[in-house]
């Protein structure tokens, strides 16, 4: 039930199947998918986005990258799913909202 997901790709990585349709919902925004562990990745590699979706992290790596985040205000956004439960988390820091 992932929409961005096309049946052809069902069963490959979730990052890499969803990546052609979410940038054409907006191709001006620049998105890549990185399929490395988590925990290789040092702070400075998450400074260079504006975003950082990270989805199926432990707990502690979702802490880690999250301070990280905070740290060069990066915003970032957390979740997961489990059949029928999930959750999202998301720490914009400073954000506006316009209506």
């Amino acid at each position: 039930a992932q929409f961005l997901v096309p049946r052809a790709a069902i069963g490959k990585n979730r990052a890499e199947a969803s990546i052609e349709r979410a940038r054409s919902l907006n191709p001006m925004v620049e998105i890549s998918a990185d399929t490395d562990s988590l925990s290789t990745k040092e702070a400075d590699y998450f400074a260079k986005f504006d975003v950082a979706v990270v989805i199926g992290a432990s707990n502690s790596e979702l802490l880690r990258v999250n301070n990280i985040c905070r740290e060069n205000n990066v915003k970032f956004f957390a979740g997961d799913v489990w059949g029928m439960f999930g959750y999202c988390f998301a720490d914009l820091q400073e954000h506006s909202f316009v209506e």
